[in-house]
């Protein structure tokens, strides 16, 4: 009998526990963003050993090449991925990945779309803006993935029931000192998180912006469930927190904090990759009428900060247009 699914579970442990195997996954579609290393490498190593075609959006084709290739070493028979390249900071790029996933959908090269995992991330703790002036922590954590899902939802909706798995994280309980601000006035919301001026950036500022961006993720992904749930689409959502300062490289941009990271994951003080990944393969794993736009931790449902209650709904992609011209 395979162990109880618990706070300390592994990636391999929760799919033994839910009783899949190689053929889980067959004849479905999977995208990951963010595989490349940590947790989302852990990931796609145990979603790819479940059957699926999964595509994996990656900032480099050198490291694409290597998930690929590593991918084909460690799992037998080779598992069908492929790499297309997504730079989330750049909605261009976001347009064009989603564009080649649509293109290759659409003609039954590749099977229904039935889970978009949504687990990259990054956190600037020095100034990273745009050429059109918005932080790029939000860009590239909330806004990135919004458009993405918002480009790929008729697929998901055509292959239902389907997902939308988003990696958020603890650290959605502490941003916005300005809540009561932000409830007031979306415009100035936008302006402060989004949108802030670099002189007044910092390394605190840098952490609060991280932490905002998960916290929308959170609003985002219970939302999203929301209105599909409405519309009766038989796509659900769910965001989730993986664990506390694992050895990624989300702190890639500060050499002192992603060696830090790093330091603790080798000294055993923090979470492994395969049981940082653990929550996110429940949840693309689990029955689809237990996400309900929940957020969840230790691979069981947790409850989400009350500012995921109290928070404007994030702004819609109309909203941003009004101030920098975004479109789909």
């Amino acid at each position: 009998m395979a162990a109880p699914i618990a706070s300390g579970s592994t990636a391999d442990e929760v799919v033994a526990a839910l009783g899949c195997d190689a053929t889980t996954l067959a004849g479905r579609t999977v995208v990951l963003t963010g595989a490349t290393a940590g947790i989302g490498r852990a990931t796609a190593l145990c979603l790819a050993s479940l059957g699926p075609t999964l595509v994996c959006g990656c900032r480099s084709e050198e490291k694409g090449k290597a998930l690929i290739d590593g991918l084909h070493a460690e799992l037998s028979p080779p598992p069908s991925v492929f790499a297309p390249h997504l730079e989330l900071s750049d909605l261009d790029s976001v347009r064009a990945f989603a564009a080649e996933v649509a293109s290759r959908l659409a003609s039954g090269e590749w099977p229904p779309l039935h889970s978009l995992v949504l687990n990259a991330g990054a956190i600037n703790l020095s100034a990273n803006f745009g050429a059109d002036g918005m932080e790029n922590t939000f860009r590239a954590n909330h806004l990135g993935h919004f458009l993405l899902t918002q480009l790929l939802l008729p697929f998901l909706r055509s292959a239902a029931p389907a997902r939308v798995v988003v990696v958020a994280s603890g650290s959605h309980f502490g941003p916005l000192a300005t809540a009561k601000r932000a409830l007031d006035d979306e415009h100035a919301w936008l302006e402060d998180v989004i949108y802030p001026p670099p002189a007044r950036w910092s390394m605190s500022r840098g952490n609060a912006a991280y932490g905002s961006s998960k916290l929308a993720n959170v609003l985002f992904a219970s939302e999203l469930h929301r209105r599909e749930a409405a519309m009766r689409t038989g796509v659900a959502a769910c965001s989730l927190h993986p664990g506390n300062m694992m050895a990624t490289d989300i702190a890639r941009g500060s050499w002192f904090v992603n060696a830090l990271m790093k330091a603790g994951g080798l000294l055993g003080m923090t979470r492994s990759m395969a049981q940082g990944a653990a929550t996110t393969v429940l949840c693309t794993l689990a029955g689809h009428q237990s996400l309900r736009g929940q957020y969840w931790s230790d691979c069981g449902e947790a409850e989400a900060s009350w500012r995921a209650v109290v928070s404007p709904a994030t702004p819609s992609l109309e909203t941003l247009s009004s101030h920098r011209h975004i479109d789909t």
